[in-house]
């Protein structure tokens, strides 16, 4: 029996099992390599799943819904590409001595470094992930939404228009060490 591959499903939800065929293809076409990928065990509803790397896979929820326009198919088309940058590029992480915030701010700062790669080379990743960015901080704390404006600029870079000082520092000492 022949399956339709379709990347774009309309369905405002999709399973891992629907959608891992098309995401193995992607990471294919894009690194020239295939990426272990697996299914994480469905957690409380309403909770967040992130995407997980661990020495063999990378690991994503087992259900994914839409945002806004972005399909829930895209949404993992963001997410395993995403995470396969990181396999790319990144090199893993000692947290041991670091406190909750330095870690928070220097993850923050690795995804933004490994999806600048990214887009790079595929450009259209770029509007993706703006379109997968919350337009408002879900967290009205102060450092949150530092975090989130820092994570929102250096995702922008020279399109960025945060007029905030050390937003705007960031994204200057950002493109000076990596463009």
């Amino acid at each position: 029996m022949h399956k339709e591959i379709n990347a774009t499903s309309a369905s405002p939800s999709r399973s891992f099992n629907e959608a891992r065929d098309v995401l193995y293809l992607y990471l294919i076409a894009l690194w020239g390599k295939p990426f272990d990928l697996a299914a994480m065990p469905a957690t409380n509803p309403g909770a967040t799943d992130r995407p997980r790397i661990d020495r063999t896979h990378i690991r994503l929820p087992s259900e994914m819904t839409q945002q806004g326009h972005v399909t829930a198919q895209e949404v993992y088309i963001a997410s395993a590409v995403h995470a396969a940058a990181h396999r790319m590029y990144s090199q893993p992480l000692r947290p041991e001595t670091l406190s909750a915030r330095q870690r928070y701010l220097i993850v923050l700062v690795e995804d933004a470094r490994v999806e600048y790669l990214t887009f790079l080379r595929f450009p259209r990743l770029r509007q993706l992930w703006l379109d997968l960015h919350p337009s408002m901080p879900p967290d009205p704390t102060p450092f949150a939404t530092l975090m989130w404006r820092l994570s929102r600029g250096l995702l922008e870079l020279e399109i960025s228009t945060d007029d905030d000082f050390l937003v705007r520092k960031a994204i200057a000492l950002f493109s000076g060490k990596i463009l």
